[in-house]
């Protein structure tokens, strides 16, 4: 109940994310293709269509408001009803928040973000909710960077704390790892060699990473190497951004 409460304010957040997300626009570095991106999505800022997704938003939020009231009803029927009005429009909440990160292309080089721009808010609330529906374009965005930290190295921190979805997917967990498996299978780039094995480490353990690298990866030494390195005391100082 409680977490179902918590999340309540959900679909009205991400209908004010989904009207000013405008594909990376707010990026300070990466592809010309990002860039192109973010200015094909202002030019579609400025249709009507906007007002219409603010009154569905509002009207979802309102209604997911009314139906958990009915889940402390007497009436079994209205508990019921209550539940699967609010996991409908929890999931339609769900895919909107893809649709906002997935309008960042794939990230093959590391590129940088406001942390407060919708896509890296996008990334931050799938996380937090454990978002499955999430894992494929958390993990297709690997490289997303938090730009204010890339921007200032004095210090070295944990990986997580500048690879937005590096973080996200340690928070959902087990259902991540799969997908990273695949990423680190296709893998061309060291940091994102590096960044897949940690990921991996911080939801498995270096152990059990290491054992599923070793299944299911076809050239394995040199993420196990990665994995290795991992276990010791300042590894995160080796992972610069580029």
């Amino acid at each position: 109940m409680f977490r179902l409460v918590r999340n309540v304010a959900l679909a009205s957040v991400v209908g004010a994310l989904f009207q000013c997300s405008s594909g990376c626009a707010n990026s300070k570095e990466g592809p010309k293709h990002v860039q192109d991106s973010a200015e094909a999505e202002d030019h579609a800022a400025s249709r009507p269509t906007h007002a219409h997704e603010r009154r569905s938003a509002e009207a979802g939020s309102a209604t997911v408001g009314l139906n958990l009231d009915h889940i402390e009803s007497h009436s079994k029927e209205e508990r019921a009803d209550a539940r699967d009005s609010f996991l409908a429009s929890f999931r339609a909440t769900e895919d909107k928040l893809v649709r906002i990160l997935t309008r960042c292309p794939r990230t093959e080089e590391v590129v940088a973000i406001d942390a407060d721009s919708p896509e890296a808010l996008a990334v931050q609330i799938l996380g937090e909710i454990r978002s499955v529906r999430g894992v494929d374009g958390l993990v297709d965005r690997l490289l997303l960077c938090d730009s204010a930290i890339r921007n200032d190295q004095d210090e070295y921190l944990s990986p997580q704390s500048f690879f937005l979805a590096s973080r996200a997917l340690t928070q959902i967990g087990k259902p991540a790892v799969a997908a990273l498996l695949e990423r680190l299978e296709d893998a061309k780039s060291n940091t994102e060699k590096d960044i897949v094995c940690w990921t991996m480490v911080q939801i498995e353990g270096p152990d059990a990473a290491a054992a599923l690298i070793a299944r299911s990866v076809k050239d394995a030494a040199g993420a196990l190497s990665i994995v290795e390195a991992i276990r010791r005391p300042g590894w995160e100082a080796r992972v610069v951004v580029p």
